[in-house]
């Protein structure tokens, strides 16, 4: 009895994920997070080589007239590296309050773009770079301008927890554990070849590397190409996360989705209809599963159609595309893991212009070995569906199949239609509310607190 009734953490971990991927607002996120990430992952692999073979202070010193001693802090480009960076984090720290401020007067999304397009701008400024005196000066400068909009990076936290407040109304479950695993998630991926790709083009190139420690003029291909690569391909690709968050993120006024949110999370907790703000349709909340675990098994195979096979075929057809699967994916997973293997024999990690290779091998065999869990997970569930499904009535498949065909219902009672536009007005009016409320608090104190928002004060 208790098999049939309560699923266990493993069935569960697959339906959360593919709930989550369900969930329109995050699928706007995650490209141009992956963008953002990509960005950070390049920045921060090819800053060393623009200070050293762009700027290049010790060359600066040594055609200067008369030379510039060589233990001149300015001769240095770890000096340069290092006060650079220091720069920035102070800038990014300073602009946290004025993206406060601007998140109350503007809204956290009018916000969040902005910081997006102005990291474009700022970054572009380093096409610039050129080897003399006023180019240090002048890249102390552009770092303190990039690290503005590092100020802002709260906004995307506050921006997942409005996504995942809906998430809950959605499902009827909160899952920050899922979100936020794959918001780390995301980086470890990208890191990689973000980090790689920039390094081998510059291998390709023909980058000189250092002799007995000491730096090699580099030629002017090799030059623009780190210039290029750390102002030019940054800012597109800032651009275009600027562009798809503006035309795919669907709650435009942050403010009044959180409201109808909380109004509808009130509703669907008592168990009445509720309006969903994504796109104002009216939804009843889900009727109970009739078997728990079965419910929880049969969320591994989202769709209609897999459930009308299921019931006129049986779980036969699931389990074989499942085993098929998952041994294609297993496949795919050890032929990279060999070829891995090969390169780093073959010693591919030592040269310069193919040590991508196995890196991105490695990637390859990570994910799909990742691939194969998922496959392992929906073959699991399968089985467990063909021993369980003989021991439950015939309609537990119709009933799974009706709730998934009425996930919207628009024939509530008028009733109901307007309880749900009372919440909703009186959730927005005390929103707003706590709004004037918080604003005129910032305003008597003459501060405000780094990392807070708007959108954050209401949902605490």
């Amino acid at each position: 009895e208790s098999e049939l009734e309560r699923p266990s953490k493993l069935d569960e971990i697959l339906p959360g994920f593919l709930a989550m991927l369900q969930n329109r607002p995050f699928r706007a996120m995650v490209i141009p997070w992956v963008l953002d990430q990509t960005i950070v992952a390049m920045l921060s692999s090819l800053l060393p080589f623009y200070v050293q073979y762009v700027i290049s202070p010790e060359e600066i010193c040594q055609d200067s007239v008369p030379p510039i001693p060589i233990g001149s802090m300015r001769c240095s480009s770890r000096m340069v590296l290092g006060i650079g960076l220091v720069c920035m984090l102070l800038a990014a720290i300073g602009s946290m309050p004025l993206w406060q401020k601007a998140a109350m007067g503007f809204g956290d999304y009018r916000t969040w773009l902005a910081f997006n397009f102005l990291n474009a701008i700022t970054t572009i400024l380093f096409i610039l770079g050129r080897s003399s005196t006023l180019a240090i000066v002048l890249t102390i400068c552009f770092a303190i301008l990039n690290g503005a909009p590092i100020g802002a990076s709260f906004l995307t936290d506050n921006i997942l927890g409005l996504v995942i407040d809906y998430d809950e109304l959605r499902t009827g479950t909160r899952s920050e554990a899922t979100f936020t695993m794959f918001a780390s998630f995301i980086p470890k991926v990208v890191s990689v070849p973000a980090s790689a790709f920039p390094l081998t083009l510059l291998a390709l190139m023909g980058f000189r590397d250092p002799i007995d420690g000491q730096l090699q003029v580099q030629t002017e291909e090799v030059q623009w190409g780190v210039r290029i690569m750390f102002s030019v391909v940054p800012t597109l690709l800032a651009l275009t996360s600027f562009a798809l968050k503006g035309l795919l993120f669907p709650f435009k006024d942050l403010a009044r989705a959180d409201a109808e949110i909380k109004a509808g999370l009130a509703l669907r907790k008592l168990g009445e209809p509720y309006r969903d703000p994504l796109d104002s349709s009216y939804r009843h909340p889900d009727a109970a599963e009739t078997n728990h675990r079965v419910g929880a098994l049969l969320a591994h195979f989202p769709g209609v159609a897999v459930v009308e096979r299921l019931q006129s075929e049986g779980v036969t057809f699931l389990r074989n595309r499942c085993a098929m699967q998952l041994a294609g994916l297993l496949s795919v997973a050890l032929i990279c893991g060999l070829f891995t293997g090969i390169t780093m024999a073959l010693g591919f990690l030592n040269n310069n212009k193919l040590s991508w290779l196995p890196s991105i091998l490695v990637l390859m065999t990570g994910l799909g070995l990742l691939f194969s869990l998922v496959a392992g997970l929906r073959l699991r569930a399968a089985l467990n569906l063909q021993k369980l499904l003989p021991q439950l009535p015939p309609e537990t498949l119709e009933a799974c199949c009706s709730r998934r065909r009425a996930l919207q219902q628009g024939d509530l009672a008028p009733d109901a239609v307007e309880r749900i536009a009372v919440w909703t007005a009186e959730a927005q009016s005390f929103m707003a509310h706590q709004r004037s409320v918080a604003s005129l608090q910032q305003s008597s104190l003459g501060e405000v607190p780094a990392g807070s928002s708007s959108s954050s004060q209401e949902r605490a």
